[in-house]
């Protein structure tokens, strides 16, 4: 009986024996094979292991959404270390916080992203903050001082896939955390929400399993980014489900419509207004007739818009239910589902084994009509808050949907 990989270096390493060449990931004319990102992550591992990091150490990924964000993540999960999956839209005091507070061994980042210089908004940061990682890796132009490149870093180990040619290395703990998400921080500085090997592993197969992301002929389109929650368990599961996403860059919504046309996407998800801009730019419905299902989480706009789209474009929109503690796509309506109660957050569960209930928080009792704090339990839950005791001893529910 096939028994789902509970640490990611196996849910990588798993794929790519079973079909090396099968494409992973697809960045314009760039394809990435499983073999090639088991291979590419483990060279990253043995480089950063070179650089002295190695279990529990932090590092940061501030990385647009391309093949080197998936390298360093996976890498950092075959040391045992932590990624922090960093906003691309946090700027000198938001890295300068996150500096002091994980004290991270290790800064990945690209020297410029569009018109944004980042190497000139790490050495203010840096600046400002009393933390500075020992390691500083950059990708695109020149090293600034004290940087290195991670592109030569990376070549300089020959690192073969261990799955093709020896015994893999052994396998990390699966309750070790893994990666770090920060909270939206709207009433106080943002939480640090830790996830292990085994929440993230465990949440990819349920969410693949839920979605039908398995299925000969599957495409997603990786249209959000992974420093996100939401766009970060999206591609996990197409991992996990071992089908190819496409990758652009950033968000553009012609460019989005056109690659679902060119490349027959069938799944991804995207908030409202997302939507919105694609089918406003693309108004023809036959350039969305290959998608099968589009998760969509009402940030702006809200359910009724979703439910003009879907008609109008005749798009298999649903709505989602998800935050970061509990990880993105937590739960899902369904196709089947009467309007208007499909295109509402919400849903039921892509685990079998979570659950949810409305409790009253004065009796301790299920809540009646007034309504009462949601609880939410299963596999995807996150193992505490980095760094700060104080908000694990007061999160004994969740409460609030932050996807």
């Amino acid at each position: 009986m096939y028994r789902p990989p509970d640490t990611i270096p196996a849910l990588i390493d798993d794929a790519a024996a079973a079909a090396p060449q099968a494409p992973a990931l697809i960045c314009g004319d760039r394809v990435l094979s499983f073999g090639g990102l088991a291979t590419r992550s483990n060279a990253v591992a043995a480089a950063l292991e070179a650089l002295g990091i190695g279990a529990g150490d932090v590092v940061l990924i501030w990385v647009p959404n391309e093949p080197a964000w998936l390298e360093i993540f996976i890498a950092c999960t075959r040391l045992g270390a932590i990624a922090f999956a960093v906003n691309l839209r946090f700027r000198e005091a938001e890295i300068a916080d996150i500096l002091d507070r994980t004290r991270a061994r290790a800064i990945v980042y690209r020297s410029r992203v569009g018109d944004t210089d980042f190497d000139a908004l790490f050495a203010a940061a840096a600046a400002n903050a009393s933390w500075r990682p020992p390691v500083v890796l950059t990708l695109g132009r020149e090293p600034s001082s004290g940087a290195v490149s991670y592109d030569e870093l990376v070549r300089s180990q020959a690192v073969p896939f261990p799955g093709l040619t020896a015994e893999p290395a052994a396998s990390p703990d699966p309750d070790s955390p893994i990666v770090l998400f920060a909270t939206s921080g709207t009433t106080s500085r943002p939480k640090f929400v830790q996830h292990s090997q085994r929440s993230i592993a465990r949440h990819a197969e349920d969410v693949a399993k839920s979605f039908g992301l398995a299925e000969d002929g599957t495409v997603l389109l990786q249209a959000l980014p992974y420093s996100g929650v939401f766009g970060f368990c999206q591609a996990m599961a197409a991992l996990a489900a071992r089908r190819p996403s496409v990758v652009p860059a950033a968000f553009d919504a012609a460019e989005a419509a056109n690659l679902i046309r060119e490349r027959h996407v069938t799944h991804f998800n995207a908030t409202d207004e997302m939507l919105a801009l694609m089918v406003a730019v693309e108004p023809a419905a036959a350039t969305y007739r290959t998608l099968k299902l589009v998760g969509a989480a009402s940030f702006s706009r809200g359910p009724e818009a979703l439910a003009r789209i879907a008609r109008a474009y005749d798009i298999p929109v649903v709505g989602l239910y998800g935050m970061s503690e509990i990880q993105a796509l937590y739960a899902r309506r369904s196709l089947d589902d009467p309007e208007p109660v499909r295109f509402q957050a919400g849903g039921r569960p892509v685990s079998a084994d979570a659950s949810v209930r409305c409790r009253d928080p004065e009796t301790g009792e299920p809540a009646g009509e007034g309504g009462g704090e949601l609880e939410c339990s299963g596999p995807s839950l996150f193992s505490g808050y980095f760094g700060d005791e104080g908000a694990d001893a007061a999160a004994i529910e969740i409460s609030e949907i932050n996807q």
